[in-house]
């Protein structure tokens, strides 16, 4: 049970970090399709979300790097008929544990997330 506890948190930690770099998104470059945008250079590949050029960001060709102060998140883009979809309720084992393993990288394991 303790495990699954630990799972589903991390799980939820992912997804809130996928929120926020998308909202950053957002208020960068709007409600467009921002693969389509960044193919046709209508939008960078890569650069920065802020004034400070604290955040950076790099679309791969499914999905986005987002790297601040709270690290490092690699996130696929949801598009229904063209238009961005704000659903990430999707994720993989591998953006899991990479997300645990920066987690533990940085001494920020906790009672959730057990070493």
């Amino acid at each position: 049970m303790e495990i699954e506890k630990a799972i589903l948190t991390l799980i939820e930690d992912y997804s809130a970090k996928v929120y926020k770099a998308t909202d950053l998104l957002l208020a960068a470059f709007g409600d467009i399709n921002f693969i389509y945008a960044k193919n046709q250079e209508l939008i960078p590949r890569k650069g920065f979300l802020d004034e400070n050029q604290s955040i950076r960001f790099a679309f791969s060709a499914t999905g986005c790097l987002v790297e601040g102060q709270e690290g490092i998140i690699n996130f696929d883009l949801n598009f229904i008929n063209g238009k961005y979809n704000q659903r990430h309720d999707g994720f993989s084992v591998w953006r899991l544990y990479g997300l645990l393993q920066q987690r533990i990288s940085n001494n920020v394991t906790t009672e959730s997330y057990p070493a």
